[in-house]
């Protein structure tokens, strides 16, 4: 991307996804498009998968090796290139174009991967429009970000403001329904050990203005702080006295560099590879279907994404204020003896925590790393993935689960679902019901 004078090129979105330079040299067809779409539907309907851990190791191992040996881009050979096989089996070659300034006074930022699920890549005029590109699953993009942003961070009192959020999310978590019920969920159903929890697109932290702003980013990561208590009470994770395993992606860093860059492929754990299929395993010993848990959420409404905190008066309705007074302190005890146990249950376990979203900074991982979550560069939280993991997505509009279910198979899978509001069903099918 060449640097340009014209404010009016700057792209109005804070993403870009620039095309292949292939691109400009393959014209769409009728016919091409037309073959293309056939093979779309054959592989869609046919149940094969669209993403695959190889494919996913290969692209990271290809991403750590020009962060470990950048290329110069005024090279004969050119900047550094990521090729990423699309459904086809063809190699699409992406050029990375990191550095670069934009109209405006933007830069371009680190590469970051987007995934296309099936919705994505059946939308109308994917393939007419962008026909190199139409069949790959995943792309590479950027962040446009203006370079003022970059050398400014957060505050002190931002900062300050973000972990006091971030404690009193905690403590509110603890004492909603929905903890109380994965509680008794985990403790009733029958389901493998968990070790770790990959959490997928959570937004960051530190890139929030305002207090008001602090709130849902805060609230999600205290979820998985929430949850960790929870499977720790319930007997998962680590003893104390065992030590953690660390990241696939610092177990990569540190071995011998390979042909992609990092250690090899045999050094990746065994329950980090997808099964060979002509694997003997016994078949009684393979994990079953996932636990699926749905955070129902309305689209458009500001709403929690599960219920508040349980109030005295809901717990234990009563109709004098003696009776109140009486509850809330009952209340009050019970959740200091909630509090007491969770700390000394945590001073028992031990569990990873493991966050992916290539758009935290160096504040959100130092705000993570000090309450015990790791950041993890995309797309090492997908591969961290395996049948001890409990996978939190709160995205509805990120295809994670297409991912993971080609990948992996979690032990259990908390997502959030959006819905419409009866108002704009109405009006769907009211526009539906129009003849044009």
């Amino acid at each position: 991307m060449a640097p340009t004078d014209d404010p009016k090129e700057e792209p109005p979105y804070r993403f870009m996804i620039p095309l292949p330079r292939e691109e400009q040299r393959l014209p769409p067809t009728p016919e091409a498009c037309s073959c293309d779409l056939s093979k779309l539907l054959y592989h869609v309907y046919s149940g094969l998968p669209i993403f695959s851990r190889d494919m996913l190791q290969n692209i990271a191992r290809q991403l750590e090796c020009i962060l470990r040996f950048p290329l110069n881009p005024q090279a004969p050979g050119g900047g550094p290139v990521v090729h990423i096989p699309d459904l086809r089996r063809d190699m699409v070659r992406w050029e990375l174009e990191t550095g670069a300034v934009t109209g405006g006074q933007s830069r371009v930022g680190e590469p970051h991967l987007q995934y296309c699920g099936i919705a994505t890549l059946m939308r109308p005029g994917n393939i007419q429009n962008s026909p190199r590109i139409a069949m790959c699953p995943i792309r590479v993009a950027y962040s446009i970000q203006p370079i003022l942003e970059l050398w400014l961070g957060p505050s002190a009192a931002q900062e300050a403001t973000a972990k006091e959020t971030f404690k009193n999310e905690v403590s509110a978590w603890q004492r909603t329904r929905a903890c109380k019920h994965l509680q008794s969920l985990f403790r009733g159903r029958r389901m493998p050990k968990i070790t770790k929890i990959v959490a997928i697109g959570l937004p960051p932290i530190m890139r929030q203005p305002t207090h008001e702003m602090f709130v849902r980013p805060t609230k999600v990561h205290a979820l998985i702080i929430a949850i960790r208590d929870v499977l720790l009470r319930c007997g998962h994770g680590y003893k104390k006295d065992q030590e953690l395993p660390p990241p696939l992606y610092d177990q990569i860093k540190r071995g011998p560099p390979g042909p992609h860059g990092g250690g090899s492929e045999g050094d990746l754990p065994a329950n980090s590879r997808s099964p060979s299929p002509d694997s003997t395993e016994d078949p009684t010993n393979t994990p079953g279907l996932p636990t699926v848990i749905r955070l129902w959420r309305e689209r458009l409404y500001s709403q929690p994404i599960v219920d508040g905190p349980i109030s005295p008066q809901e717990a234990t309705p009563s109709s004098n204020s003696n009776d109140n007074a009486a509850n809330s302190a009952t209340s009050a005890n019970d959740n200091n003896a909630q509090g007491d146990q969770a700390r000394q249950n945590d001073s028992q376990g031990r569990m990873n925590c493991f966050v992916q979203n290539p758009l935290y900074s160096e504040s959100d991982e130092r705000f993570l790393a000090a309450v015990g979550i790791t950041v993890v560069p995309d797309p090492w939280g997908f591969l961290e993935i395996d049948d001890t993991t409990l996978v939190i997505s709160l995205d509805p509009l990120l295809p994670v689960r297409e991912i993971v279910s080609d990948i992996a198979m979690p032990a259990v899978f908390l997502c959030n679902t959006a819905t419409w509001p009866q108002r704009d069903v109405d009006i769907r099918e009211w526009i539906n019901s129009q003849q044009y």
